[in-house]
């Protein structure tokens, strides 16, 4: 199977546009990257959480 211009070119485009909206939306504080509240092991809030994970 070979991959040519005409199906590379609409791949290429849309990484291209979902890194750019990912990036815009970080710089507009639309999106975050926050850690979770609770813990994932146990569920207790994070800042409470005694384990080791």
């Amino acid at each position: 199977m070979n991959l040519t211009l005409a199906q590379l070119a609409p791949i290429v485009c849309s990484v291209a546009v979902g890194a750019v909206m990912i990036r815009l939306g970080t710089t507009w504080n639309v999106l975050a990257i926050r850690r979770p509240a609770r813990c994932a092991a146990c569920g207790v809030e994070r800042r409470a959480c005694r384990c080791a994970a």
